[in-house]
């Protein structure tokens, strides 16, 4: 079955949490954990599947957190077939985190990307003019303030909230 038997894609940490999903059109009991060499390195049994609310099907779990091994793996069961592969490692997020960062860069307006940083995604500063009003096409008039006069702002309230808090709380006594 399609997408029975799934895991973390990205793979897990050697000390993460293992946790294997598998949805239950078949009586399933217990998985193995196999690496690609074809050697089952884990087997284990599944827990009493329950009725996920969210997706409408039928679930069962099963923990493999105990193999810790660096490697690439998948999860087999014996009527709804194996998961996608999946590694462990001290690595696993790098190429994700590295990704998202390089999407945060080439999603980036008002200045220029250069093709020796974004390849094909290079383009020229774009978005430097004020921006429009939706609906009338008047210039915004309402400045934006940077993050960090907002973070301020919102933290100098507070700290005056409390101490007019504190000072009705002494008045009171």
């Amino acid at each position: 079955k399609r997408d029975a038997v799934k895991v973390n894609r990205l793979g897990y940490l050697p000390r993460d949490t293992k946790t294997v999903f598998i949805r239950l059109d078949a009586p399933e009991q217990a998985f193995r954990v196999v690496d690609c060499g074809g050697s089952v390195v884990f087997s284990g049994e599944l827990t009493n599947g329950i009725e996920d609310i969210a997706s409408g099907e039928r679930t069962a779990t099963g923990d493999f957190s105990c193999l810790s091994a660096p490697g690439v793996y998948y999860v087999e069961t014996d009527h709804l077939g194996f998961s996608c592969l999946f590694s462990i490692g001290e690595d696993v997020y790098e190429a994700a985190f590295r990704d998202v960062n390089r999407m945060f860069y080439l999603q980036r307006c008002g200045l220029q990307l250069e093709e020796r940083f974004a390849g094909g995604f290079s383009h020229p500063a774009c978005h430097t003019t004020p921006a429009r009003e939706v609906g009338t096409g008047q210039r915004a008039t309402q400045q934006v303030e940077p993050a960090h006069r907002l973070v301020a702002t919102v933290l100098q309230h507070r700290a005056r909230a409390r101490s007019v808090d504190a000072a009705a709380g002494a008045q009171h006594r």
